[in-house]
């Protein structure tokens, strides 16, 4: 009965979302900060079309769309592709798209925005979730007697958002992958069920020693601030991030179905390759990602995001230099990784790959650019792609058309000439941090960011 109230109160917020967004604009681009908008020089341009256009035919994608704001005011958006394999339906700009976990800098904010003495000092980077625990049992959704792992009692708040607690990912499981593939079977899950999954693994390493990207951690926080604030997460970020930023075409989705108009999201199911046999899975539950991927906009508001995220905007500075202060991960070319921030040589911002649709924000000197796709790269195809990612390709490739500095190969070099503090270890440690009773064999994970 706890979990259908939570969903019932959650049904009744999308559609109060729903009518909000009804009565905004169709575009959030005049929001942006910056009063000097001027249109990208064409030839320019035509570049960045080209690019779009070439990526997604290398490494057969449905559709693109892509947005860019230099420093000096010039903007431009572009589409490429199809947004509907069976309608044939052109991808436009104005066209909903998911963004996966791009959705964890939505709920850093807000969580971040919870430490600070102005909204109260709700929260504290410093607090445990064994701290919390007692009031996450609360939820509606969590059973009384729920509870996790006791050597994961003294994970911080700040552990869960930079990813370094060692919490294996739960979509890693072979249990859970059979459910998230097959749209045609949707499950609804609550929270505490996808943080059970990574409760069967071992930590990966003891914590704050080392980094590895995992959605579950964001799960935890989702539930610390529904415990905290008495207050759902979408709602949360609704008031805290979504409204604040006039992003008109934002939505937190509570079901499958998620505002129109939207581009289809496509999965190479069969992993042969042809996009005309790629399967439509659009229609997924969001719960699967919940507070770690589920958010959808189009990319006039994910381009303006992009800056307001970069600069703090809703952040107090100090608390912004909380956010920016970098853990080296595994995993380049990403440098640094802050409180749901990432950092790519210089380049501010976030990538996301959830089923059926990968994006990326970027934010440098003032330079802004966002790009998403409906689809992932068939394995025989995607080759040297980094983290696996259409949408960071397009982004990589359109850098020397902008005049922007590269992203480069040498990650140590980049990570002394963006300031990158080096003081943690980056190595996964070899030791693993076992729950009581914990039997379950791990097999060999590769740390990735970017999954949802």
């Amino acid at each position: 009965m706890k979990r259908l109230n939570r969903w019932a109160n959650r049904v009744g917020l999308f559609l109060c979302l729903g009518l909000l967004i009804l009565a905004g604009c169709s575009s959030s681009s005049s929001s942006s900060g910056n009063n000097n908008d001027q249109p990208l020089n064409p030839a320019i341009s035509a570049q960045l079309q080209k690019v779009m256009d070439t990526v997604i035919a290398e490494y057969r994608i449905p559709g693109a769309v892509m947005g860019v704001r230099l420093a000096d005011g010039a903007t431009w958006f572009g589409s490429s592709g199809t947004a509907s394999l069976s309608n044939h339906i052109d991808m436009t700009t104005n066209l909903i798209g998911k963004i996966g976990s791009v959705s964890k800098t939505f709920e850093a904010t807000v969580v971040l925005q919870l430490t600070e003495a102005r909204n109260g000092s709700i929260l504290n980077l410093n607090q445990t979730l064994g701290q919390w625990m007692p009031a996450i049992r609360t939820l509606p959704d969590v059973p009384d007697n729920w509870q996790v792992p006791a050597n994961w009692e003294a994970l911080t708040l700040r552990q869960l958002l930079n990813h370094t607690t060692g919490i294996i990912e739960y979509n890693y499981d072979p249990d859970f992958r059979d459910n998230y593939y097959l749209p045609a079977v949707p499950h609804v899950w609550a929270p505490y069920q996808l943080v059970d999954i990574s409760a069967k693994y071992p930590l990966k390493f003891q914590p704050g020693t080392a980094w590895l990207y995992s959605n579950t951690g964001y799960i935890l926080l989702g539930m610390i601030v529904e415990a905290a604030t008495g207050v759902s997460i979408e709602t949360q970020v609704q008031q805290r991030v979504i409204g604040p930023l006039w992003l008109y075409n934002t939505t937190f989705p509570v079901s499958p179905q998620f505002p129109e108009p939207h581009a289809q999201g496509y999965h190479d199911q069969n992993n042969n390759g042809f996009l005309e046999s790629f399967e439509n899975v659009t229609a997924l539950d969001p719960s699967y990602s919940w507070a770690a991927g589920a958010i959808v906009m189009d990319i006039h508001d994910f381009l303006n995001y992009s800056i307001f995220l970069a600069r703090g905007d809703l952040l107090e500075p100090q608390t912004q230099v909380q956010r920016t202060t970098w853990f080296p991960p595994a995993s380049p070319p990403l440098t640094g990784y802050g409180l749901g921030l990432s950092n790519e040589q210089g380049y501010i911002g976030h990538i996301g790959d959830i089923l059926g649709y990968q994006a990326i924000i970027t934010y440098r000197d003032g330079n802004a650019i966002a790009v998403m796709v409906n689809g992932e790269p068939p394995e025989q195809v995607s080759g040297d792609l980094t983290f696996n990612s259409v949408a960071h390709e397009i982004f990589k490739r359109s850098l020397p058309i902008l005049s922007l500095p590269p992203i480069t190969s040498d990650t140590a070099a980049s990570q002394q000439a963006t300031g990158v503090n080096n003081t943690a270890t980056s190595q996964v440690v070899d030791q693993t941090i076992a729950p009581s009773s914990q039997t379950t064999v791990l097999r060999q994970l590769t740390p990735e960011y970017g999954q949802f």
